[in-house]
């Protein structure tokens, strides 16, 4: 099938002038590549093959990067907030949920000091997972999402304990947070990083 007919069956363009326009415009993709040819055609194999992207447009990159920045320094409102009041007020949250000794008002404060210090930075990774999940790279949201939980927090509730004794668990949070805000913050980067390469060729 020739591209302009694919471009109408797929319900890109709604007529093959339409469709001839998009091509002659350089405003059709197939798999990242641009197409300029209007007598270019494709086998059902090719098409139906999984890799196989068909696009008109340019996609707007600046319009992604704005979305993300808007969503991430709300989300670091929400998170900053909560870091305060974890850091000022443990007590007083602590008291919400029942009562005890000394001892354990003294514990609960050092954890909600040690184990949520980096509460004001956890907001990057479940934000980027999310960012990346949306925009069809769900390979890379899922390994970020996992990143806090099972691939740093677990290793080092185990690990540290052996060190530290018990502030070893106080430790493993806000160093599971902080590599987990790392590792979104490199992939974020990255990703933007190739966003600007596609977007001056044109993609």
């Amino acid at each position: 099938i020739d591209i302009m007919g694919l471009l109408v069956a797929a319900g890109l363009c709604g007529t093959r002038s339409e469709a001839r326009r998009a091509v002659q415009q350089n405003g059709v993709s197939v798999n990242g590549d641009k197409v300029t040819d209007i007598a270019a055609a494709y086998t059902p194999e090719q098409i139906n093959a999984e890799d196989f992207v068909l696009r008109r447009g340019k996609k707007n990159y600046k319009r992604v990067k704005l979305a993300y920045i808007y969503a991430l320094r709300r989300a670091f409102l929400v998170s900053l907030t909560g870091f305060l009041c974890f850091q000022l007020f443990p007590r007083t949250i602590i008291g919400f949920f029942g009562e005890g000794d000394e001892l354990y008002y003294q514990f609960a404060v050092s954890y909600f000091r040690i184990f949520l210090f980096f509460t004001w930075a956890n907001c990057l990774q479940p934000l980027t997972a999310t960012f990346f999940t949306s925009i069809g790279k769900a390979k890379k949201g899922l390994f970020l999402s996992l990143t806090r939980q099972i691939l740093f927090l677990i290793p080092l509730i185990v690990i540290l304990p052996m060190i530290f004794g018990i502030d070893g668990i106080l430790f493993a949070g806000p160093i599971s947070d902080g590599m987990a805000a790392i590792a979104a913050i490199i992939m974020a980067y990255l990703e933007f990083k190739n966003m600007q390469m596609l977007e001056q060729k044109g993609l």
